[in-house]
């Protein structure tokens, strides 16, 4: 099952292939999932997950700004991301707060492009407080970064300040 299509974001001749249902990220039990994505991949989500999830979607313009999820603290069992530009902007706080409705041990995924500066997703998602970020190439173009949630409380014992 396709979720990704060229008239929901990554256009171009060099879009990658479909992200799809066989990918083991999506193949684990699930019964909630924040994605956010272009708003065209609102109904591929939703068709795929049927009855069987929860769906919280958010555009991926939400990325970029301020963002509260309207979900309660470890709610979801998994967050799928789709930056489709290479240079897309994410906001500081855009990271702690789908940490914050992650389970413990929950995971996420991020469908990008290698940004031009070379930075990579592995040191946003680690210096946001995941754990276990890999970043697979998968077609030379875009690259998935999976990581997941501790499944120990994280933070500072007392104030750093």
């Amino acid at each position: 099952i396709s979720l990704l299509g060229s008239e929901n974001g990554l256009l171009g001749s060099s879009a990658p292939q479909p992200f799809s249902s066989s990918t083991s990220f999506f193949r684990m039990p699930l019964t909630s999932l924040v994605a956010v994505a272009p708003a065209g991949a609102h109904g591929r989500l939703a068709a795929m997950l049927g009855d069987s999830a929860t769906l919280s979607f958010l555009p991926t313009s939400a990325a970029a700004q301020p963002v509260t999820i309207q979900a309660p603290e470890e709610w979801a069992d998994r967050a799928y991301v789709e930056l489709p530009d290479a240079e897309a902007q994410v906001h500081s706080t855009f990271y702690p707060e789908i940490l914050r409705v992650l389970k413990r041990g929950a995971k996420i995924c991020i469908r990008h492009r290698r940004p031009n500066n070379g930075k990579s997703c592995v040191d946003l998602l680690v210096f946001a407080g995941f754990v276990d970020a890999v970043e697979t190439d998968t077609d030379g173009v875009t690259f998935e970064t999976t990581a997941a949630k501790p499944n120990w409380n994280q933070g500072a014992a007392m104030p750093l300040s």
